[in-house]
């Protein structure tokens, strides 16, 4: 893991994602049904407009050197209206059930994406993919109504037994025993100067040395680690899940440099470092657990948590792919891209 990627990185991961979503807010748009020309596929009588389906063509390609062409390029264009046709789909499905998020509930997971990106770099980074701050609002909405839809549609299905927990434990025992020495890390990253495109000093942009310095104050005072984490850490694949790595054995440690992994060896179970400089900002790091080597079970209360998380997850997965796949049967989906693109290939001699 590189810990001086900035946060720009991961609000460009979740522009790329933004793709699902969008079929969703076609589906509150009451717009004048448009000509079959104009539209690349209707979904129970509403059409989605060819000019949608190119603007997020855009969003997944925006970061290829190279963009598809050809043959691969309609692939692209299919794989992205069928993403678009499935969010309809579901959308849909929600607005009928009433499970519209509220205007809190999209601000509150708005800021919560968002992160630490300032405002100039998140508007940049919308504009550059020819997106609006409307169409970003417009497609978490529909995301957070999908959520509630799947959740209640299928998830009082998705729970986990004592005797699936045992199962799934005795059939995957070799992956609980423990080699050798195992740390649980928690860590707060910051860069140590402002991203590129980034609102300068005097905008309200809070150099790396000082940002730093207010989590280090933070947790001096007894915040919650995860919770100053999700706040100020700058590294995207961590900051949401509140800076923590996981278990990593000794090895694996070395990616945090030298530095950091001498604190953490020397660490008691609990305790929080100072600030420790790294190449291009500064890390905090936590150890939150340790583990040593031998067999784990299930009444390590960790363990069972994790078994059951997993399975839950799994099964989760699987009650959303099949209610998804009901529901697209049930829809009337017509595929205007697709029939063209049968209709103009070469006919067999």
């Amino acid at each position: 893991m590189n810990f001086s990627v900035r946060s720009a990185r991961h609000l460009a991961g979740m522009l790329a994602g933004m793709v699902l979503l969008a079929g969703g807010f076609l589906g509150c748009q009451r717009t004048p049904p448009t000509p079959p020309s104009a539209a690349a596929a209707r979904v129970n009588g509403k059409e989605i407009p060819r000019a949608e389906v190119e603007k997020y063509m855009r969003v997944r390609t925006y970061n290829q050197p190279q963009k598809p062409t050809g043959d691969a390029e309609q692939a692209l264009r299919l794989d992205v209206l069928r993403e678009l046709i499935l969010g309809e789909i579901m959308a849909q499905k929600a607005e009928q059930l009433k499970l519209q998020p509220t205007e809190a509930q999209v601000d509150a997971e708005v800021r919560n994406l968002k992160g630490n990106v300032s405002e100039a770099e998140f508007k940049m980074s919308l504009d550059q993919r020819g997106l609006t701050d409307a169409d970003f609002r417009r497609d978490i909405s529909r995301n957070l109504a999908v959520q509630k839809l799947v959740e209640n549609q299928v998830g009082s299905k998705a729970q986990v037994t004592e005797a699936d927990t045992q199962r799934f434990y005795e059939d995957n025992k070799n992956n609980f025993l423990v080699q050798e020495p195992q740390y649980r890390v928690g860590v707060i990253v910051v860069a140590e100067s402002a991203p590129p495109g980034a609102a300068p000093p005097a905008a309200g942009f809070v150099q790396g040395a000082a940002r730093i310095r207010a989590a280090a104050g933070r947790l001096q005072g007894g915040e919650d680690f995860g919770q100053v984490a999700r706040q100020l850490s700058e590294d995207p694949q961590t900051a949401q899940a509140g800076g923590d790595l996981g278990y990593q054995p000794a090895a694996a440690l070395d990616r945090l440099g030298p530095v950091p992994k001498a604190a953490l060896l020397k660490m008691k179970v609990g305790e929080v470092s100072p600030v420790l400089e790294i190449a291009g900002g500064y890390l905090i790091v936590k150890l939150s657990g340790k583990r040593e080597p031998g067999q784990l079970t299930l009444e390590n209360p960790e363990v069972k948590q994790a078994v059951q998380q997993e399975l839950q997850t799994r099964r989760q997965e699987l009650l959303r792919a099949a209610f998804t796949e009901q529901l697209h049967n049930e829809a009337r989906v017509e595929n205007f891209l697709a029939q063209e693109i049968l209709a103009e290939a070469p006919k067999a001699k």
